[in-house]
Protein backbone atom coordinates (compact mmCIF):
# COMPACT_ATOMS: atom_id res chain seq x y z
CA UNK A 1 0.00 0.00 0.00
CA UNK A 2 1.41 3.38 -0.86
CA UNK A 3 1.64 6.17 1.98
CA UNK A 4 -0.82 8.42 0.98
CA UNK A 5 -0.61 12.89 2.60
CA UNK A 6 -3.84 14.01 3.20
CA UNK A 7 -5.06 17.31 4.21
CA UNK A 8 -8.02 19.23 3.55
CA UNK A 9 -6.00 21.64 0.96
CA UNK A 10 -4.47 18.24 -0.99
CA UNK A 11 -4.04 14.79 -1.25
CA UNK A 12 -0.91 13.16 -2.44
CA UNK A 13 0.87 9.98 -3.19
CA UNK A 14 4.47 9.92 -1.42
CA UNK A 15 5.39 12.14 -5.12
CA UNK A 16 3.22 14.84 -4.94
CA UNK A 17 0.57 14.92 -7.89
CA UNK A 18 -0.01 17.65 -10.94
CA UNK A 19 -2.30 20.84 -8.95
CA UNK A 20 -3.68 21.82 -12.32
CA UNK A 21 -6.82 20.78 -13.52
CA UNK A 22 -7.29 20.39 -17.48
CA UNK A 23 -11.07 22.10 -17.86
CA UNK A 24 -10.41 21.42 -21.24
CA UNK A 25 -10.54 17.82 -20.59
CA UNK A 26 -12.76 15.78 -22.91
CA UNK A 27 -16.15 15.19 -21.38
CA UNK A 28 -16.37 11.13 -20.54
CA UNK A 29 -17.39 8.99 -22.67
CA UNK A 30 -19.22 5.46 -21.65
CA UNK A 31 -17.93 3.56 -24.06
CA UNK A 32 -15.54 1.36 -22.35
CA UNK A 33 -16.12 -1.91 -24.14
CA UNK A 34 -14.35 -4.02 -26.97
CA UNK A 35 -16.39 -6.51 -28.05
CA UNK A 36 -15.17 -9.17 -30.56
CA UNK A 37 -18.84 -10.55 -30.95
CA UNK A 38 -21.06 -9.51 -33.81
CA UNK A 39 -24.10 -9.43 -31.27
CA UNK A 40 -23.52 -6.17 -29.35
CA UNK A 41 -26.46 -3.17 -28.42
CA UNK A 42 -26.06 0.80 -29.19
CA UNK A 43 -24.51 1.22 -26.11
CA UNK A 44 -21.81 -1.24 -27.12
CA UNK A 45 -22.64 -3.95 -24.83
CA UNK A 46 -23.84 -7.48 -25.73
CA UNK A 47 -26.76 -9.10 -25.19
CA UNK A 48 -25.13 -11.64 -23.45
CA UNK A 49 -21.89 -13.23 -22.34
CA UNK A 50 -19.46 -14.28 -25.26
CA UNK A 51 -16.20 -16.33 -24.52
CA UNK A 52 -14.19 -14.27 -27.09
CA UNK A 53 -16.14 -10.59 -25.94
CA UNK A 54 -13.57 -8.89 -23.65
CA UNK A 55 -13.82 -5.38 -21.59
CA UNK A 56 -10.78 -3.64 -20.85
CA UNK A 57 -10.33 -2.70 -17.14
CA UNK A 58 -7.81 -0.07 -18.42
CA UNK A 59 -9.97 2.02 -20.52
CA UNK A 60 -13.01 1.84 -18.06
CA UNK A 61 -10.74 3.43 -15.71
CA UNK A 62 -9.02 5.85 -18.32
CA UNK A 63 -11.90 8.80 -17.31
CA UNK A 64 -10.89 8.40 -13.15
CA UNK A 65 -6.89 8.19 -14.02
CA UNK A 66 -7.16 11.10 -15.79
CA UNK A 67 -9.10 13.16 -12.83
CA UNK A 68 -6.67 11.60 -10.61
CA UNK A 69 -4.10 12.86 -12.59
CA UNK A 70 -4.55 16.23 -12.93
CA UNK A 71 -7.13 16.66 -9.40
CA UNK A 72 -5.89 18.43 -6.23
CA UNK A 73 -8.07 16.10 -4.07
CA UNK A 74 -8.30 12.97 -5.81
CA UNK A 75 -5.22 10.54 -5.87
CA UNK A 76 -5.66 6.75 -7.05
CA UNK A 77 -3.80 5.13 -4.59
CA UNK A 78 -1.99 1.73 -5.51
CA UNK A 79 -4.19 -0.76 -6.82
CA UNK A 80 -4.47 -4.00 -4.41
CA UNK A 81 -3.18 -7.22 -6.54
CA UNK A 82 -5.64 -10.05 -6.09
CA UNK A 83 -4.78 -13.46 -8.01
CA UNK A 84 -7.64 -15.02 -9.26
CA UNK A 85 -7.66 -18.25 -11.45
CA UNK A 86 -3.69 -17.86 -11.87
CA UNK A 87 -3.88 -14.84 -12.90
CA UNK A 88 -2.64 -11.44 -11.33
CA UNK A 89 -5.62 -8.69 -11.45
CA UNK A 90 -5.78 -5.20 -9.97
CA UNK A 91 -8.92 -3.86 -7.91
CA UNK A 92 -8.37 0.15 -8.19
CA UNK A 93 -8.83 2.27 -5.24
CA UNK A 94 -9.27 6.04 -4.88
CA UNK A 95 -8.92 8.62 -2.25
CA UNK A 96 -11.40 11.99 -2.53
CA UNK A 97 -10.58 14.36 0.44
CA UNK A 98 -12.80 16.93 0.28
CA UNK A 99 -12.20 21.07 2.22
CA UNK A 100 -12.50 20.72 5.72
CA UNK A 101 -15.85 21.19 7.03
CA UNK A 102 -17.08 21.92 10.56
CA UNK A 103 -15.46 18.94 12.48
CA UNK A 104 -13.96 15.59 11.96
CA UNK A 105 -13.86 14.53 8.14
CA UNK A 106 -16.77 11.54 7.47
CA UNK A 107 -15.69 8.73 5.90
CA UNK A 108 -17.41 7.26 2.83
CA UNK A 109 -16.74 4.02 1.01
CA UNK A 110 -18.36 3.59 -2.47
CA UNK A 111 -18.24 0.09 -3.93
CA UNK A 112 -19.15 0.05 -7.87
CA UNK A 113 -19.10 -2.96 -10.33
CA UNK A 114 -19.44 -6.01 -8.27
CA UNK A 115 -21.44 -7.42 -10.53
CA UNK A 116 -19.43 -7.67 -14.13
CA UNK A 117 -22.60 -7.16 -15.99
CA UNK A 118 -22.90 -3.71 -14.45
CA UNK A 119 -20.56 -1.09 -15.45
CA UNK A 120 -23.13 1.99 -14.97
CA UNK A 121 -21.38 2.44 -11.53
CA UNK A 122 -17.58 2.60 -12.67
CA UNK A 123 -18.93 5.02 -15.62
CA UNK A 124 -20.99 7.04 -13.18
CA UNK A 125 -18.46 7.53 -10.26
CA UNK A 126 -16.39 9.26 -13.18
CA UNK A 127 -18.79 11.37 -13.78
CA UNK A 128 -19.42 11.95 -9.95
CA UNK A 129 -15.35 12.20 -9.29
CA UNK A 130 -15.46 14.92 -12.08
CA UNK A 131 -18.50 17.11 -10.72
CA UNK A 132 -16.44 16.98 -7.37
CA UNK A 133 -14.01 18.51 -9.06
CA UNK A 134 -15.94 21.47 -10.51
CA UNK A 135 -17.86 21.78 -7.74
CA UNK A 136 -15.54 20.81 -4.38
CA UNK A 137 -17.97 22.72 -2.28
CA UNK A 138 -20.15 19.59 -2.85
CA UNK A 139 -18.09 16.70 -0.80
CA UNK A 140 -16.94 19.47 1.84
CA UNK A 141 -16.19 17.84 5.04
CA UNK A 142 -15.69 14.05 3.49
CA UNK A 143 -12.95 11.64 2.73
CA UNK A 144 -14.60 8.73 -0.15
CA UNK A 145 -13.16 6.01 -0.61
CA UNK A 146 -13.97 4.61 -3.98
CA UNK A 147 -13.54 0.99 -5.24
CA UNK A 148 -15.19 1.48 -9.17
CA UNK A 149 -14.52 -1.78 -9.88
CA UNK A 150 -14.68 -5.02 -7.44
CA UNK A 151 -15.34 -7.91 -9.59
CA UNK A 152 -12.43 -7.33 -12.49
CA UNK A 153 -12.94 -11.08 -14.28
CA UNK A 154 -16.95 -10.33 -14.31
CA UNK A 155 -16.63 -7.19 -16.10
CA UNK A 156 -14.08 -8.41 -18.49
CA UNK A 157 -16.35 -11.24 -19.18
CA UNK A 158 -19.67 -9.08 -19.32
CA UNK A 159 -20.91 -11.54 -16.43
CA UNK A 160 -22.80 -11.19 -13.20
CA UNK A 161 -20.61 -13.57 -11.29
CA UNK A 162 -16.58 -13.62 -11.15
CA UNK A 163 -15.11 -16.03 -13.53
CA UNK A 164 -15.05 -18.50 -10.55
CA UNK A 165 -18.75 -18.90 -11.01
CA UNK A 166 -20.14 -16.44 -7.84
CA UNK A 167 -21.84 -13.89 -6.91
CA UNK A 168 -18.91 -11.80 -4.53
CA UNK A 169 -22.33 -9.81 -3.65
CA UNK A 170 -22.98 -12.57 -1.37
CA UNK A 171 -19.57 -13.88 -0.32
CA UNK A 172 -19.07 -10.75 2.07
CA UNK A 173 -18.44 -11.42 6.48
CA UNK A 174 -18.57 -15.54 5.00
CA UNK A 175 -14.91 -16.30 5.70
CA UNK A 176 -14.25 -16.40 2.26
CA UNK A 177 -11.67 -18.07 0.12
CA UNK A 178 -12.48 -14.82 -2.97
CA UNK A 179 -9.86 -12.61 -3.34
CA UNK A 180 -11.99 -9.68 -4.01
CA UNK A 181 -14.21 -10.12 -1.29
CA UNK A 182 -11.20 -10.52 1.17
CA UNK A 183 -9.70 -7.48 -0.33
CA UNK A 184 -12.28 -5.53 -0.17
CA UNK A 185 -13.51 -6.87 3.76
CA UNK A 186 -9.85 -5.74 4.60
CA UNK A 187 -10.40 -2.15 3.58
CA UNK A 188 -13.77 -1.98 4.96
CA UNK A 189 -11.97 -3.16 8.25
CA UNK A 190 -9.02 -0.63 7.87
CA UNK A 191 -11.50 2.37 7.34
CA UNK A 192 -14.30 1.82 9.44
Amino acid sequence: MSVLTASPDRVSPQSPASSSVDSSASPISPSPFQSRSDSTSPQGLSAAPSPTRTRSITKVLEPLERIARDSRRLVGTSHAQVQIGGQDYSIPRYLYVGRQGGGDLQRIGIFATLHGDEPEGVLALGKFLQTLEERPEIAEGYALFIYPLCNPTGYEDGTRHSRAGVDLNREFWKQTSHPEVRFLESEIWMQA
